[in-house]
C-alpha cells in the first residue's frame, strides 16, 4: 500500500473505531475532522480543511509533454502548505 493510501485509509479507520456502535453517517462525517486532526501521516499533519482536503500537503501539478516522441507527464509548478506558514505555488522552468 502506498503512503498516500494508507494516509488516506487511517483517519477512516480510526474514525470508524471511534463510532463503534454508530451506523449514522452523519455521526462519521462530524468525527472524521477531529479524528484527522490528531494524527500523523506519512507526510506529516492529517488535519482537514473546511472542504475535507488535507490542510497541509504538498502537490505537483503535471502537463503533458512530447519528449522524443513519446507522451510524458512533466512537472510545471508545485503547492505546499505547512502548519504555521502559509501556502505557496512555485512555478518550474522549463
Amino acid at each position: 500500500m502506498s503512503d498516500d493510501s494508507y494516509d488516506a485509509l487511517w483517519p477512516v479507520a480510526q474514525t470508524d473505531l471511534a463510532a463503534a456502535g454508530s451506523n449514522e453517517t452523519d455521526a462519521f462525517k462530524s468525527r472524521l475532522p477531529r479524528v484527522a486532526a490528531s494524527l500523523d501521516g506519512s507526510y506529516g499533519s492529517l488535519a482537514m480543511n473546511e472542504a475535507g482536503d488535507r490542510e497541509f500537503m504538498s502537490y505537483e501539478f503535471l502537463t503533458p509533454e512530447s519528449i522524443n516522441g513519446s507522451s510524458q507527464w512533466v512537472p510545471v509548478a508545485r503547492y505546499s502548505s505547512s502548519q504555521g506558514e502559509e501556502g505557496r505555488i512555485t512555478f518550474l522552468s522549463p
